[in-house]
């Protein structure tokens, strides 16, 4: 069985040979038996890809986005709100 992993976030480093994507998962801090005031981010898997398959996975996921709002609507982000206004 392929192993699981669930990611809230994703960090992207580039250079000229490959795509590294590091999926990550933000939750609550927990100190003293209470909530802490900054959450933590744990790495959860981390992707390498060549340049063409991560074209090829911008073309994959666009189409489904594109799929997905035609039925539900826009979906908001902070990141994809910044790049909308900037």
């Amino acid at each position: 069985m392929l192993p699981y992993f669930y990611a809230n976030g994703v960090h992207q480093v580039t250079s000229g040979v490959d795509c590294t994507l590091v999926f990550t998962s933000t939750r609550p801090a927990f100190q003293d038996g209470k909530i802490g005031e900054v959450p933590v981010t744990d790495p959860q898997v981390i992707v390498s890809l060549s340049p063409q398959s991560t074209k090829d996975l911008m073309l994959l996921l666009k189409g489904s986005i594109d799929s997905y709002e035609a039925t539900f609507g826009p979906l908001r982000s902070p990141f994809s709100d910044g790049l909308l206004q900037g």
